[in-house]
């Protein structure tokens, strides 16, 4: 199908794109007890995006893409994710999402859930993997707000994983990695963290419950119990 790379590295296929956006949005919104207020830090692909709309308690859902070309291209190739983009929901915001982050931190912004659709710790993206920016997203999130960072590749980049895990272990009360499977990727398997001070994500997620349910036959790759057993 269409691929799109962003500096020679697949970023996102129509084959699999399902499998990476579903599970960084959906455990941390089925832990969260109520999410209203979302915030994504990159995503411009729209795919994130498009699974966190899924979910009827979010009243606003912020996206934040340094890369004005990723939307534009995500409109054009893969209207599937782009459909999302234009959710009375969202606001799309091209951005630094760094700089995002810090501003809403000063003026005392609150969201319950976080989700980092970012690309791999090199060149743009290095900031957004480093504790200063974690503990800038804990200070939007408060008690029982959760932050999803995607992790990289524990098949090649297995210290990327561990630095993801043991930053946030040292600001979170609750850390817990998950994996899931993108093909695309190097390794085909993918490592996601979620942090929270109040809310153990892992135990959290209740794959029998009415929401789970809700949302299972709107899924291509997760279930609640797959949700549950990638912990």
């Amino acid at each position: 199908g269409t691929v799109l790379a962003l500096g020679g590295v697949t970023n996102v296929t129509d084959r699999d794109e399902s499998g990476y956006h579903e599970m960084l949005a959906h455990p941390a919104l089925l832990a969260h007890p109520n999410p209203k207020r979302v915030l994504i830090i990159g995503g411009g692909d729209g795919g994130t995006l498009r699974e966190v709309r899924r979910h009827p308690e979010v009243e606003r859902a912020g996206l934040v893409d340094i890369d004005g070309e990723v939307i534009r291209c995500a409109r054009q190739y893969f209207p599937q994710c782009a459909v999302a983009l234009d959710d009375p929901r969202a606001e799309v915001i091209v951005g630094d999402g760094l700089a995002y982050v810090e501003e809403a931190a000063a003026a005392g912004g609150q969201f319950d859930v976080i989700l980092v659709d970012s690309t791999d710790p090199v060149d743009a993206a290095v900031e957004l993997f480093t504790e200063k920016f974690y503990r800038r997203c804990a200070t939007l999130l408060g008690e029982r707000g959760i932050l999803v960072p995607q992790s990289d590749s524990p098949t090649f980049y297995l210290d990327r994983v561990a630095h993801v895990v043991q930053t946030l272990r040292g600001i979170f009360g609750h850390t817990r990695l998950y994996l899931g499977q993108v093909t695309a990727y190097p390794g085909g398997v993918w490592a996601y963290t979620a942090a929270s001070h109040g809310i153990d994500v892992g135990v959290a997620v209740d794959p029998s419950g009415p929401r789970a349910q809700a949302l299972q036959p709107q899924l291509r790759y997760a279930n609640g119990p797959f949700i549950a057993a990638a912990f």
